[in-house]
């Protein structure tokens, strides 16, 4: 588990940073910024990657098909992270590899916010932001339906939150198990055929009676295994996602190109969040279809 959340996390720093083919034209080099993203699965844990923005690190005299040399180039190679809550003692995180760091003895508190302090030694740079904790949502239920006409099969997702309060955001994602292209096991090609998840964003304005209630259409196949994936988020988190929405989700995270996307991240670029989640996996095998 702890290695799937490390990959998940390097994911959302480099997965739109593979580079073209080697250009015949100058490329102007930017300063080093900072892009960072995060994950919490649950209240204790915390990891964090750090990497360089795309037009900042990119030199077209060293275009290279390497990919452990392209996630070398992103990936901040000398520095640390630390967190603390409302200014008191920082907390350093563990250094995992380059440019991921994290903890897993934390004691974090719905509703507390927390302060990230990202420092690159090597290009004196660094990047703070603030999050609150968010605790995991009350789910009532999530139900799979599988619908077969003729020779089409849809997947559909019913799902339930409860207490829902005035104000306050969610998110549901999912990914397939035929995402990823069966190409080997290791890190590095689980890294090059991630795909983004899916992701779909509520309020509490979709609630009625403090109950969200939704049945959603998967892209998704008869006989996937689907990731899902509910949480309860921040305001400033769901603009985010809602600007990475609207890109097509293959944005480049690094940049925000082809637009620019929120972040609260000073002197930097990402979204450093707060969050644990529902998490369920779905074999649609064992999911007996409804004929149409």
């Amino acid at each position: 588990m702890k290695n799937y959340i490390v990959i998940a996390v390097l994911c959302t720093s480099i997965i739109a940073c593979r580079k073209p083919a080697p250009l015949d034209i100058a490329v102007p080099q930017a300063a080093k910024t900072i892009v960072v993203s995060s994950a919490s699965p649950n209240n204790r844990t915390l990891v964090i990657a750090a990497g360089y923005t795309f037009h900042s690190a990119l030199h077209a005299d060293s275009v290279t098909d390497n990919q452990d040399a392209l996630i070398s180039e992103y990936m901040i190679d000398s520095g640390s992270a630390t967190l603390s809550y409302d200014g008191n003692t920082e907390l350093p995180l563990h250094r995992i590899t380059k440019g991921v760091f994290a903890r897993n003895d934390l004691q974090l508190q719905p509703g507390n916010s927390y302060t990230l302090t990202v420092v690159d030694n090597k290009n004196n740079i660094i990047t703070k932001g603030s999050a609150i904790y968010m605790s995991p949502p009350a789910v009532n239920y999530v139900t799979p339906v599988k619908t077969v006409s003729g020779t089409d099969t849809v997947v559909q997702l019913r799902f339930e939150l409860d207490n829902v309060q005035p104000g306050e955001c969610y998110y549901i994602s999912y990914k397939t198990g035929s995402a990823i292209k069966p190409t080997g096991n290791s890190k590095k090609e689980i890294l090059l055929n991630f795909e983004p998840k899916k992701v779909l964003l509520y309020s509490s304005k979709d609630a009625v009676n403090n109950k969200l209630s939704k049945t959603i259409t998967l892209l998704a196949a008869g006989n996937d295994t689907i990731d899902v994936e509910i949480a309860k988020i921040d305001g400033g988190y769901y603009k985010y996602l809602d600007a990475y929405i609207k890109t097509g989700y293959l944005v480049n995270q690094l940049t925000g190109e082809p637009v620019n996307l929120p972040s609260n991240m000073s002197n930097g670029y990402g979204y450093f969040t707060m969050h644990s989640s529902k998490r369920i996996r779905i074999d649609m095998n064992t999911i007996t279809a409804k004929q149409q």
